[in-house]
């Protein structure tokens, strides 16, 4: 999958590929589409593959054709840029619960070490 992402990124600095207004909006949303179906699989390398073409739909090809796109357009671009935040905020929120899960064993530890340490009944 990384190797797909790569090949996408790569084309689209390297080739200098012209691309149409039509063909961005359909290529952005076949992109989220397949973050979508692939996402709870991806590693972090196939995220910050990931994270790289978002920013060349989201940012690089928005302003590229901000002036030509129409306001259902925006809409439409707009709505997928909020899914890929959102799924990538999942994402960070499953990292951050199990984050939040370790320094609760570690403050069990400190506990009882200080306990232990301090002839302590209990704190």
């Amino acid at each position: 999958m990384k190797i797909f992402f790569l090949f996408i990124a790569l084309l689209f600095f390297s080739c200098n590929v012209e691309i149409s207004k039509t063909d961005y909006i359909n290529k952005y949303d076949s992109f989220i589409s397949e973050v979508a179906e692939k996402k709870s699989s991806y590693s972090d390398v196939d995220w910050n593959n990931a994270d790289s073409l978002y920013i060349i739909y989201s940012v690089d090809y928005y302003k590229r054709f901000s002036n030509e796109l129409t306001s259902e357009e925006k809409r439409r671009i707009n709505k997928m840029t909020g899914k890929y935040i959102g799924y990538r905020a999942i994402d960070f929120g499953s990292d951050i619960d199990e984050a939040l899960e370790e320094f609760g064993n570690q403050l069990e530890g400190i506990f009882e070490t200080i306990t232990e340490e301090l002839n302590i009944d209990s704190l």
